[in-house]
């Protein structure tokens, strides 16, 4: 159970229930008024399933200095994890107090603030699962690609390579495209560079069961792995790479602008561990130029940085 805050807080609600608490102590409100106040149901909503505090990252509440955009359109297959992960992403803006969140969901709003005129007060754009063709003209691709360059960030969750398979200059942007996911179990995840923020906490490896995606026009010559498969740790028949290797996350440049992509973020329990928390906070601060990270393309796979 959660609370449900209007018009301000749920750390601010707490504190308003310590305050009827001690004015019911005092003789300022009656016992029946806070039984009232605090069994009403306006006052609480059932929480997501499997919902947990954002416990991984200390709260350092301030005022936001960055202005996000999450875009979560699904004109292809629709996550059931989209919204807790919205959520998710606009609660850990708050808690660091980095960020203030805006979000396009349905088609409408990813058109209109995909466009150049809007962009020009966003730091950076998250897509959150977002697949198929999304509703962007040429021209808005264009000025989209022309923002991003001239230094601001973008980052992509899980399906984002499953979009704009149409647009090739999105597949560079991005560093590759979804091409299956052969395997949904448990897997071994190695850190391979364990000084990009977000990681730290990891160690040398990592377990986690999600949907694991292989991708096609994809490189290590253009990116700069972060996290990858250990291969031992699932059945590489399965999968289609003559190389098998199978990235998890990495980052580039484009332009003066910061690309970072994460395949993990296909389920609910997913969003709501710690670690993913803290591995996708690490992205998010880093393409927002708020952390630093020696991004080298070419990486080799198990070439760790000590």
């Amino acid at each position: 159970m959660r609370i449900a805050v209007r018009g301000g807080t749920i750390a601010s609600l707490r504190a308003d229930r310590s305050l009827l608490a001690l004015a019911l102590l005092t003789g300022g409100v009656t016992l029946a008024a806070l039984v009232c106040l605090l069994s009403s149901p306006a006052a609480f909503v059932d929480e997501p399933t499997g919902h947990r505090p954002l416990a991984a990252v200390q709260d350092v509440r301030g005022r936001a200095t960055k202005h996000v955009l999450v875009v979560s359109h699904a004109a292809g297959f629709g996550h059931s994890s989209i919204p807790l992960g919205t959520q998710i992403i606009q609660e850990l803006g708050q808690k660091q107090g980095l960020w203030e969140t805006d979000v396009a969901v349905d088609a409408a709003a990813v058109t209109q603030k995909l466009a150049g005129e809007f962009l020009k007060g966003v730091d950076l754009v998250i897509f959150n699962n977002a697949t198929g063709e999304l509703p962007i003209s040429e021209e808005g691709k264009a000025a989209f690609l022309q923002w991003l360059r001239a230094g601001h960030g973008f980052v992509g969750v899980h399906a984002a390579t499953d979009t704009f398979y149409k647009w090739g200059d999105y597949g560079k942007m991005i560093g590759g495209y979804f091409d299956g996911h052969p395997w949904h179990q448990k897997v071994t995840v190695r850190v391979e560079d364990k000084k990009f923020p977000g990681v730290q906490s990891l160690g040398d490896s990592f377990e986690i069961t999600d949907e694991i995606y292989q991708f096609r026009d994809w490189t290590r010559d253009n990116l700069h792995v972060i996290l990858s498969i250990d291969n031992a740790s699932l059945d590489v028949t399965k999968g289609k790479r003559a190389d098998n290797d199978y990235a998890v996350a990495w980052a580039r440049m484009e332009g003066k602008g910061r690309v970072f992509y994460t395949s993990l973020g296909h389920r609910e329990d997913v969003w709501t561990d710690p670690r993913y928390q803290e591995h996708l906070l690490g992205g998010i601060r880093w393409a927002l130029g708020l952390a630093r990270a020696k991004v080298k393309p070419g990486t080799r796979p198990g070439a760790a940085e000590k």
